[in-house]
């Protein structure tokens, strides 16, 4: 399986290096607004007239991860508490590359791809738990979000594969050992904290006030504690190093709506503004609702961590808001663990996957990968034209 999915990542990049200048740095999508051309150690022909996108921070945190100033080697961070809470891609790689530029970004690359490689080994032997073949854990390395993650330089793939190290010792009973990897997941990307919530509000139901909520006993709290007090005492050195929370910036206090209006205004902003971008937003948008009915068909049949845990990912992605739903990159990355807990428990319930549910798996996963080097190409063009 590995080799597997190494070779298909490595044709996948491959194929975009033409479209990223023949380096890394094109993958990582540098803006001008927060990369200085003449003071950083990017090379005026990455750099876009633009914003950039993400891979940005995490590369600059990766350069020095626990510095307090907002700018280092001519690159900023837009909202710095809420990058810097996203700390374990860059703190890892800072380990091996030293700050090195060209090593961080190579560093960066290969810790993703490794991680991919991880989760698919990890759900595997989630499968062969219940009795399965653990091939079909393939299909968690090709959900469509991580075709941006991987390109892009981003945290889902450490995130996710540390979140299914956790479950996997969850479902082993070694709750110790599952909450020191939660609370990892945690400091690798706060949206793991759900995980930890879900299985603490279960707990507290039947063991405080013991109601039935389901055969399944949640774990106590050394399986969820560690993670909320790593996610606590992260925030506070947050606080502390920059004098703002997270949430300070309105664009953060946004991204959290009314359940289902994100979702309503967002699929009507893309039927109403018609283009080829919103087109392949609206197909994701409808492919990503379509496998969460799917799923919730299946919801009583599932075992009982991944059931309760998936369900407070669906109650986090219904309260998403039109800044994530009207971009497809943006609610693929956010709907990470929704999706792919999903596929575990889709193949857990059916052990034997549908034909037609492997082909649309994949195709979204092609269908994104395409529209990544289509990106790709819309921003060299714009390189040029400028």
């Amino acid at each position: 399986m590995p080799i597997m999915v190494l070779l298909v990542y490595g044709i996948y990049l491959g194929s975009l290096w033409p479209l990223a200048g023949n380096h890394l740095f094109g993958f990582i999508s540098f803006g001008n607004k927060f990369v200085s051309a003449s003071e950083s150690p990017i090379p005026p022909q990455y750099v876009g007239n633009s914003s950039g996108y993400d891979g940005t921070f995490y590369y600059r945190l990766a350069l020095n991860p626990f510095s307090g100033e907002e700018q280092v080697q001519g690159i900023r961070l837009d909202n710095p508490p809420y990058r810097q809470q996203r700390i374990l891609l860059s703190a890892l790689t800072w380990v091996f590359a030293q700050g090195d530029p060209d090593l961080t970004a190579t560093i960066m690359l290969v810790i993703n791809l490794l991680a991919i490689v991880g989760l698919t080994l990890v759900g595997g032997r989630l499968l062969t738990n219940y009795g399965l073949s653990p091939w079909p854990a393939l299909l968690l390395a090709f959900y469509p979000g991580f075709a941006i993650s991987v390109a892009r330089f981003l945290s889902e793939p450490l995130s996710f594969l540390l979140l299914l190290l956790s479950l996997l010792n969850l479902v082993h009973k070694r709750y110790a050992w599952g909450g020191i990897v939660l609370a990892l997941a945690v400091l690798a990307r706060e949206t793991a904290l759900v995980a930890a919530l879900a299985t603490s509000v279960i707990w507290v139901l039947q063991s405080v006030f013991h109601l039935k909520v389901d055969r399944w006993r949640a774990p106590g709290p050394v399986f969820w504690l560690p993670a909320i007090f790593a996610y606590m005492i992260w925030q506070v050195w947050l606080l502390d190093n920059w004098a703002a929370s997270t949430f300070s910036s309105t664009e953060q206090a946004n991204l959290l709506v009314w359940p289902l209006t994100g979702i309503f205004f967002s699929m009507k902003k893309l039927l109403t503004e018609w283009n080829l971008a919103n087109t392949f937003f609206l197909l994701m948008m409808l492919a990503t609702v379509s496998w969460i009915v799917l799923v919730a068909f299946l919801f009583r049949s599932a075992q009982g961590s991944f059931r309760w845990i998936w369900l407070a990912y669906l109650t986090l992605a219904a309260m998403l808001g039109t800044a994530v739903w009207t971009n497809s990159f943006a609610f693929l990355r956010t709907t990470t663990e929704l999706s792919v807990i999903g596929m575990l428990i889709y193949l857990i319930v059916v052990r034997i996957p549908h034909r037609w549910v492997l082909l649309a798996w994949l195709g979204c996963w092609l269908l994104t990968a395409g529209a990544q080097g289509y990106h790709m190409h819309l921003v060299n063009q714009a390189r040029v034209v400028s």
